[in-house]
């Protein structure tokens, strides 16, 4: 079993190192988590999450620098 040409793990003895698709997993909630932290920027019906995205910088080199780590 592969997906995106990587073995699953599926048949892997007990005691094995944990493989690559662990770090998909972990890469592609980072990036939920990447998502979710811009969609909560508005509250109350506010429907335009970008709108003044670049005015705190902090928030910007935050999420800027955590997506290049990932």
């Amino acid at each position: 079993e592969k997906m995106f040409d990587i073995d699953s793990g599926r048949n892997a003895p007990l005691h094995a190192p944990p493989s690559e698709h662990y770090t998909i997993v972990f890469n592609t909630f980072v990036m939920m988590q990447l998502f979710n932290e811009i969609n909560a920027r508005k509250i109350h019906g506010e429907r335009n999450v970008f709108e003044g995205i670049f005015n705190n910088l902090i928030f910007c080199t935050i999420v800027f620098g955590t997506f290049v780590i990932q």
